[in-house]
């Protein structure tokens, strides 16, 4: 199992203290997207929790945001996908499942398109 450096936790390390100003809050964080922005998030347990529900409650303000995250943590069947936003999955959480299977958001897996694209007939060691 990893674990932090034992150093941070011995010498008291505060990353709050560290970021000092740079920490803002969920709302401020989401305040910067603006329309047409794609967004990746972290994969299940790296998720931002706080920022999510952050964005939900700006995406009907905004138009053609791109919600792009692996293994959801959150729900994102809101009022407006596939209007305003849409979503993109590396990994079909539970809570994505059911918004693929109707089509509320348009399947685009991009690990798929990435390993099923066509090679080169060419090669740097040829």
């Amino acid at each position: 199992m990893a674990t932090a450096p034992s150093h941070h936790r011995a010498s008291g390390f505060d990353w709050r203290a560290q970021l000092g100003s740079r920490l803002v809050s969920a709302d401020d964080a989401v305040a910067h997207i603006k329309s047409g922005d794609r967004l990746a998030l972290s994969i299940a347990q790296s998720t931002p929790f706080e920022l999510c529900p952050a964005l939900a409650g700006r995406l009907m303000e905004l138009e053609d945001v791109v919600v792009n995250h692996g293994a959801a943590v959150m729900n994102w069947d809101l009022p407006g996908l596939g209007e305003r936003f849409r979503l993109e999955s590396f990994y079909l959480s539970p809570y994505d499942r059911e918004i693929y299977t109707r089509g509320a958001s348009p399947r685009s897996s991009i690990i798929a398109r990435a390993i099923c694209r066509p090679r080169s007939t060419t090669s740097m060691f040829t």
